[in-house]
């Protein structure tokens, strides 16, 4: 578990560094608004300024950073998830690297197609935003489902 939660930590950053090289590169091209929100199915219904990008990726990194502190720190008050599985380090700490890769990806696609909503190449943002929210989901039906069981076996 160990060499996978250093994979997928190494895959968020660079997920995260691809997302700002790719504002960086674009932002002279974004018109003065791009679209801020989106509605349930996807399309945008707020606009705001182009810097407005900026935010959306500090948010991603102040995410990441917070994550990789949970990593580091899984006794930490701020992990919330069942004491039970809090216990086992490896799997807590791969739990979180999971989370995180989900959550850098799920901003990096939104600010992405946030740039080619923008560019005028795409209408709003795509299904694989319901896709990692649905993922996003599982995993916290698996934990759930996971700790119930580990705390069955303990009781019996």
């Amino acid at each position: 578990m160990k060499y996978v939660s250093l994979i997928l930590r190494i895959i968020s950053f660079i997920i995260l560094i691809g997302v700002w090289a790719y504002t960086a590169l674009n932002f002279e091209h974004l018109p003065d608004q791009i679209p801020v929100h989106y509605d349930f199915s996807g399309s945008p219904d707020r606009y705001g300024s182009r810097h407005s990008i900026w935010l959306l990726l500090s948010i991603n990194t102040a995410v990441f950073i917070f994550l990789n502190y949970l990593f580091r720190n899984t006794d930490s008050g701020l992990l919330n998830i069942p004491d039970n599985i809090r216990q086992n380090k490896p799997l807590t700490q791969l739990i979180v690297c999971i989370l995180m890769i989900l959550v850098v990806t799920l901003f990096a696609i939104i600010a992405f197609e946030s740039i080619q909503a923008g560019l005028g190449n795409a209408e709003g943002l795509s299904s694989a935003i319901s896709y990692l929210l649905g993922f996003c989901l599982v995993l916290v039906v698996a934990i759930l489902i996971y700790s119930a069981r580990i705390s069955k076996n303990q009781a019996g």
